[in-house]
């Protein structure tokens, strides 16, 4: 999987997100095609990091992205809209997180052997080791350029909890 120079920048957020979200005026099918092109490569690669498998983090992807237009009622603007979408999408990763998903997880950590070259492989055995919470407290820091603050936020840990679990 190649990553563009740019994947960890800020997403060139739309002006309007906020507003769609809160608005009653647009329809579920536009606000989804905007967060989708806002956001939907950078939860999938969350969802990747997380899962580990392309297949479970393309569905976990989808399935964030109908939740968070289901919610839309439930965005008023007190969180910073990144914080809300980030953490609506972390609570249905956690969902699919299921018993299924752990054996796979656990028999995938058994199988599979990195190759001797490659930092992707590094990298991906690296995240098979962690715990899943541990997981997205990386992604998040590291991967998706959340201050620590914010990070805890979506998460739901004080601040302190957070950087223990770091």
């Amino acid at each position: 999987m190649q990553f563009s120079p740019d994947f960890f920048e800020p997403p060139p957020l739309s002006p309007d997100l906020e507003w769609m979200l809160q608005s009653n005026q647009v329809n579920d099918s536009d606000l989804a095609v905007q967060l989708a092109q806002d956001y939907a490569s950078r939860l999938q690669i969350l969802a990747l990091f997380v899962l580990g498998d392309e297949d479970w983090a393309r569905r976990a992807t989808a399935a964030a992205l109908q939740h968070i237009v289901r919610q839309r009622s439930q965005f008023w603007g007190q969180v910073p809209l990144r914080i809300w979408v980030y953490t609506q999408a972390v609570s249905v990763l956690q969902r699919q997180m299921t018993l299924g998903w752990r054996l796979s997880r656990w028999m995938d950590r058994r199988k599979w052997k990195p190759p001797s070259r490659g930092k992707l492989s590094n990298l991906r055995l690296a995240l098979l080791q962690l715990e899943p919470r541990l997981i997205l407290a990386v992604s998040l820091v590291y991967g998706h350029e959340f201050p620590e603050t914010e990070a805890s936020q979506v998460l739901g840990l004080s601040e302190q909890e957070f950087l223990d679990t770091l």
